[in-house]
C-alpha cells in the first residue's frame, strides 16, 4: 500500500513496522538526503493508503489505528 507521499521537491514516507509505530521521514530529491520529522502516536493500516502533504509542505495528513480505534490525525509545523 501507499504510505508516500511526494511535494515540491521532497518524498515524504513512513517505515513500517510490524505491531509498533511508525516514523515519518522526508528525502529531499535534490540533495539526497532524509530527514526524520517525527514518530506517529498509532500504527498505519497496512491496507489502508495514508500519507498526504499539504502544497506548502507544513501539514502532514495520516490515518492510524491506536489499538481500539481509528483516527485521522494532522501534523503541523513542518519546516
Amino acid at each position: 500500500m501507499r504510505h508516500w507521499s511526494a511535494a515540491g521537491d521532497n518524498i515524504y514516507y513512513a517505515s513500517i513496522k510490524s505491531n509498533r509505530p511508525s516514523t515519518i521521514y522526508r528525502f529531499n530529491l535534490k540533495t539526497s538526503t532524509t530527514t526524520e520529522l517525527f514518530q506517529l502516536e498509532g500504527i498505519l493500516p497496512v491496507m489502508v493508503p495514508g500519507i498526504s502533504v499539504s502544497s506548502d509542505e507544513r501539514r502532514i495528513a495520516y490515518t492510524c489505528i491506536n489499538y481500539k480505534n481509528s483516527d485521522l490525525m494532522v501534523f503541523s509545523g513542518l519546516e
